[in-house]
């Protein structure tokens, strides 16, 4: 068995796992990716120390963000409604740059290209149906369950074929 397909077994179990117990995969969810912020808000407010001493702007913007990621991620360690409302908004402003560069692209004068545009319109109000989805945290597990699904799906069937 190659890497690729070991991690989409491992995807697709997580899957199943996170539809089949909906809160204890959003809890969990929110604990790994509020732990991956925090490591990261913790690297930037060190860095900022670094940097302050070349630019104090710099320095500055470091210690603003690491600031901001430490606040929300002790705000979504474990915390299941603050997770979904996080990534439900997450994913109105992902949807929203979605379509606005949906249409961009659409009123652009290549022809190919407008029919990317109008699938990133698509695209971008699916994403926004998500976000409006994913305040409940039910919904939100079914969400990432599928994903993870299809993430090993994909590493199984295509990728692994390498």
């Amino acid at each position: 068995m190659n890497k690729n397909t070991a991690i989409g077994l491992i995807s697709l179990i997580l899957g199943i796992f996170v539809i089949g117990f909906p809160m204890a995969g959003v809890y969990l969810t929110s604990i790994i990716d509020g732990l991956a912020l925090l490591i990261i808000s913790i690297w930037a407010v060190i860095h900022s120390l670094r940097e302050w001493e070349i630019d104090k702007r710099t320095g500055i913007s470091y210690i603003v963000l690491g600031l901001i990621g430490l606040i929300i991620a002790l705000g979504i360690i474990g915390n299941i409604a603050a997770y979904s409302i996080l990534v439900g908004f997450s994913f109105y402003i992902i949807g929203l740059f979605l379509i606005v560069i949906g249409f961009l692209v659409i009123y652009s004068d290549k022809d190919r290209s407008r029919y990317l545009g109008f699938l990133g319109v698509l695209l971008g109000i699916f994403t926004i149906f998500l976000g409006f989805l994913s305040f409940d945290p039910i919904n939100l597990a079914i969400i990432i369950g599928f994903w993870l699904i299809l993430f090993g799906m994909t590493e199984i069937l295509v990728i692994g074929r390498d």
